[in-house]
């Protein structure tokens, strides 16, 4: 590890490796907020994205900052050399990652909707395993560091993990579905020693106009209308048009650096200017989804305002992990290249995964078949990892 530009940076290979796992961890936790939320997930992602710009700005000012050893530069003046030199390098060193925050703005505001509509073993694997191959082959021809031959076949091992990990969801929702129809049958069958109880059931619609029940957003309703309301079609065309998006961040991130070698953008700057362009562009388009949502009902600006601070504060933490995990994104790439930093940080597909199986028990009642297709896929992602990891 090293001080430079009186901010925290990392020179040793070893602690880049383990920031790239931190990035890992944390960018595959962040995303299950999403399974906590009670207000709308248009609101959430303005949320989400603004509190990650405040991390990012703390971070800026406290491991970034200029009092911190050894010489006279900091995050902010970094930024502000960079734009003295002229329009030739900051149109490049800030222009890129500024992109870099508005095409991921895109992606993750996409990721929230289906992640809250289909679940984390739906999503997550189609979003990030379409994006993986093309970010990291694009990435490594802007900045060819590491060893291309162990990169490239982590790349094909960890998209075959994908792949595998796709069928293993299918075949575990046919199974789910197939457990709900015997317990179904079962439900039946004991109806009629429950007949008596039936008359007293119209007490129950008394319930339902209340305020708060018509104020929170009902669990149920959210989880049985999810594929009414967007079709197959349609969440293929918004999985993939969110990876294209995801294709710029590694690219665009690595233009922070120059050429020359003269004056990069330090990891804290890169990682200011990606969360200054997504906080900016977040609004209009989390309102498109406010007002034309893929589920649940229309909001507006008042719902966003009216909303309590325990109803944020999904937002928060897992704001607060994003942030983390960009930065050991941004010090890792720094060291180990933005390509392998890239590779490494797709494990959140691991981490997804594991979230899925052990703590939501996505996979109980899965038959044999399944859960043999999902522990093959979870060990080609550890070989894959692996393969990042000593390229």
């Amino acid at each position: 590890v090293a001080l430079r530009n009186r901010m925290f940076v990392s020179h040793s290979k070893v602690v880049s490796l383990l920031l790239a796992i931190m990035t890992m961890i944390t960018w595959g936790t962040n995303k299950i907020a999403v399974k906590y939320l009670t207000y709308p997930v248009s609101l959430y992602t303005i949320d989400f994205f603004v509190w990650v710009f405040i991390f990012h700005t703390i971070l800026s000012l406290t491991l970034g900052a200029r009092w911190f050893p050894d010489d006279n530069k900091d995050a902010f003046q970094n930024i502000f050399d960079i734009i003295k030199r002229g329009p030739s390098h900051y149109w490049r060193q800030l222009g890129g990652p500024f992109i870099a925050g508005a095409t991921t703005m895109g992606f993750t505001l996409i990721m929230f909707v289906l992640v809250d509509g289909y679940g984390l073993t739906s999503a997550i694997p189609l979003l990030f395993g379409s994006s993986m191959l093309i970010g990291v082959i694009i990435t490594y021809l802007m900045e060819p560091k590491g060893n291309p031959w162990l990169i490239f076949i982590g790349v094909g091992v960890l998209f075959f993990a994908v792949v595998l990990n796709t069928i293993s969801s299918n075949m575990n929702q046919k199974c789910q579905k197939k457990k709900m129809e015997e317990d179904a049958k079962k439900a039946e069958s004991s109806e009629p020693a429950a007949a008596p109880a039936e008359p007293a059931a119209p007490a129950a619609p008394a319930a339902e106009p209340t305020a708060e029940s018509a104020e929170s957003i009902t669990m149920p309703l959210v989880e049985e209308e999810p594929k009414k309301l967007l079709s197959m079609k349609a969440f293929i065309t918004l999985g993939i048009s969110a990876a294209v998006c995801d294709v710029f961040y590694a690219p665009c991130t690595a233009m922070g650096k120059d050429p020359s070698g003269v004056l990069s953008l330090s990891p804290y700057g890169v990682f200011q200017i990606v969360s200054l362009a997504s906080v900016v562009v977040v609004f209009p388009f989390a309102y498109i989804v406010m007002r034309h949502p893929l589920k649940g009902p229309k909001c507006g600006w008042k719902d966003y305002f009216g909303a309590s601070w325990a109803q944020r504060w999904p937002a928060i933490w897992s704001a607060g992990l994003l942030a983390l995990g960009n930065f050991g994104y941004a010090s890792a790439g720094d060291s180990l290249g933005y390509a392998i930093g890239y590779a490494l940080s797709r494990g959140t597909l691991l981490v997804s995964a594991l979230l899925g199986v052990f703590v939501y028990k996505e996979f109980s009642g899965a038959d044999c078949p399944t859960w043999t297709t999902q522990i093959i896929a979870l060990l080609l992602f550890v070989t894959a990892i692996l393969l990042e990891a000593f390229a």
